[in-house]
């Protein structure tokens, strides 16, 4: 009987032996598979920053391009209104300088009436 009890508690520790190893095998994968989840949310959170980072740059960038365009926009407004008024400037001293000139042609040749 003695060797029956023997026999029966190293089975019995054998089975609880195997049973913690099977726990930890268990464990150790579920531990594993974490860590390689954990390790996958960090590469992905960090192409995520790269991209944001790239888009921010891509949007400063664009702002840049934007304010210089409304600069150059602004300044091709003012020549546009500085030539305008210049333009209106000339006409009117050509109108003027045509009426002169009409005057003196007229006081060189005086008209005859038809007819005469």
């Amino acid at each position: 009987m003695k060797f029956k009890q023997i026999f029966v508690t190293v089975c019995l520790f054998g089975y609880a032996y195997a049973y913690t190893q099977s726990d930890l095998l268990s464990a150790q994968y579920t531990y594993q598979s974490s860590s390689d989840a954990v390790t996958k949310a960090k590469d992905e959170k960090k192409s995520a920053a790269d991209a944001l980072d790239k888009a921010r740059k891509n949007l400063s960038d664009a702002q840049k391009n934007l304010q210089k365009a409304q600069d150059e926009l602004k300044d091709a407004q003012t020549k546009y209104n500085n030539a305008e008024v210049d333009l209106n400037k000339k006409n009117s001293d050509f109108s003027s300088a045509n009426l002169k000139l009409n005057q003196i042609w007229n006081s060189l040749n005086p008209q005859t009436t038809p007819g005469k």
